[in-house]
């Protein structure tokens, strides 16, 4: 059998097992779908949460809540939805003791986010654990960035990223004495070094679990060529990422999720025409990537800011944009030459053009999904 002929059987079989694959993770998210902000204050401790619409469905159709599911089948919106299963949540345990909430409520923000506010009785000076119950229950690849500040004055104390491999951790609340306007010492947060890595192993982890980045990333990557084409598009695309993270930073940029969301889907879509009517690397590609990075970023910008306790957040974003760009690279650079490789043995099938039109095909699947059944 000629290897022309193997590799189109290998051509074939891998675009049946991506479009049989795709479609079954449309619900692609990032690690900025869930943020937790733990405010203790004299009297109370508060858990305020954040979650995309998308986050909260697939929690509520995970959690096995009569009352909660009852409530969905009737059409109530999510909050409404949410409410009966919104104080399971966390567990929280100060001094081995379990908390019990004294109060909640659940709102959509002018984000189209769900917010869910949790207040419960001071606790103990000393050792508080929270859990993270929700993350035995989502899928795989949810992270949920908790910190932890006293109010008065506003510190840091802790900062932690949970997932379903780790789901709880131990901090340590101060005497009462030194929650109040007299206190003026700052708890300082972890060593730099640990920072840097828990921000560049998120922004892997971001890239290795964003699976409409990865098809983006993928879709302006098919008709490369040279080395130094793939070098720059990714390079240009974290740039994006970057311009958007620094604005919603520094300048408060935010956009809705109900409108990032399809925005991305079409850049797949975008993109994935673009390559099916170019002859050879689109010369547009540059300019593309940049401007359809800016809108990837904002689809986790508003998030990350979320988790930033520093008042100068360099650090956080450099390391966490720079394993970006690691991740990136590093399927790129596996990416390329297999698709080189593919190129050489098949060559009366057009790679590119069957690739893009995989690409299209689930980009316009996600264009769907996101505004029609959204």
């Amino acid at each position: 059998m000629s290897g022309g002929s193997n590799a189109r059987r290998l051509l074939v079989a891998l675009l049946a097992i991506w479009v049989a694959c795709v479609p079954r993770r449309a619900q692609a998210h990032d690690p900025f779908e869930i943020t937790t902000l733990a405010l203790s204050h004299a009297n109370a401790l508060e858990l305020r949460v954040t979650m995309t619409k998308s986050a909260a469905t697939r929690y509520l159709a995970s959690v096995s809540n009569a009352t909660a599911h009852a409530v969905q089948d009737a059409g109530a919106p999510i909050d409404v939805a949410l409410s009966p299963s919104a104080g399971s949540l966390f567990t929280l345990s100060s001094a081995g003791v379990t908390m019990t909430p004294t109060r909640y409520r659940v709102t959509i923000n002018a984000e189209s986010e769900v917010e869910i506010h949790l207040e419960y009785p001071a606790p103990q000076p000393g050792a508080l654990r929270l859990e993270a119950k929700h993350l035995s229950v989502l899928p795989e690849g949810y992270v949920n960035s908790v910190v932890v500040k006293t109010s008065r004055p506003e510190r840091v104390l802790t900062q932690r990223f949970l997932h379903s491999g780790d789901t709880a951790f131990d901090t340590a609340l101060p005497a009462a004495a030194t929650v109040d306007e007299r206190a003026s010492s700052a708890a300082p947060l972890e060593p730099w070094p640990q920072r840097l890595r828990r921000f560049v192993a998120l922004g892997v982890h971001h890239v290795l679990t964003g699976y409409d980045h990865l098809l983006f990333l993928a879709a302006i990557l098919i008709p490369c060529v040279r080395v130094r084409s793939l070098i720059a598009l990714v390079t240009c695309f974290t740039l994006a990422h970057s311009v958007s993270l620094l604005g919603a930073t520094l300048a408060g940029w935010a956009a809705p999720s109900s409108v990032v969301e399809p925005l991305i889907a079409a850049s797949i879509v975008f993109v994935g025409i673009e390559n099916l009517l170019a002859k050879g690397e689109p010369r547009s590609r540059y300019g593309v990537t940049f401007g359809f990075g800016l809108v990837h970023g904002l689809g986790f910008a508003a998030a990350l800011r979320d988790t930033l306790a520093d008042s100068v957040p360099a650090l956080p974003l450099v390391s966490f944009n720079l394993g970006v760009e690691l991740a990136q690279l590093a399927l790129a650079a596996v990416f390329l030459p297999l698709l080189l490789a593919l190129r050489r043995r098949a060559p009366g099938v057009s790679v590119t053009r069957a690739l893009s039109g995989v690409v299209t095909v689930a980009g316009l699947y996600w264009v769907v999904e996101r505004t029609l059944l959204a």
